[in-house]
């Protein structure tokens, strides 16, 4: 049993380094196809639909939990101030906060879209 090891897709037995590189690539694969998702939909749902607010948000929740209320370490989005959720998602936009993943998504958001988006996650509570 100790040549049992942990990898990025489950346990399994690892006999050389090339088995554990290729359990990394299939890791980053799969996180980068996520990604692409989660910015295609905001692309797509952003520009199709500017005029409804629930729909600009709709792809904030993939991360961000249902009605902007996450459960895990993402930070939640509802309640918080109109201020602080413009000013933090232009920001991003702008390059001038650093993100994974929320400094590519606020690039595909006009400043009028970004202005809805916090003015609806602010009146939620």
């Amino acid at each position: 049993m100790d040549d049992l090891k942990f990898s990025f897709v489950g346990w399994g037995r690892h006999n050389n380094l090339s088995s554990r590189v290729g359990d990394v690539v299939v890791y980053l694969k799969t996180v980068r196809y996520c990604i692409a998702a989660v910015v295609f939909c905001c692309f797509s749902v952003g520009n199709a639909y500017a005029a409804t607010p629930e729909a600009l948000a709709f792809p904030c929740m993939a991360c961000h939990g249902p009605e902007g209320n996450s459960q895990g370490d993402i930070p939640s989005l509802n309640g918080r101030s109109f201020d602080y959720l413009k000013s933090n998602l232009l920001a991003f936009k702008q390059r001038q906060r650093r993100g994974v993943i929320m400094n590519r998504i606020a690039r595909g958001y006009s400043d009028e879209q970004i202005e809805v988006l916090a003015r609806y996650f602010s009146a939620l509570k």
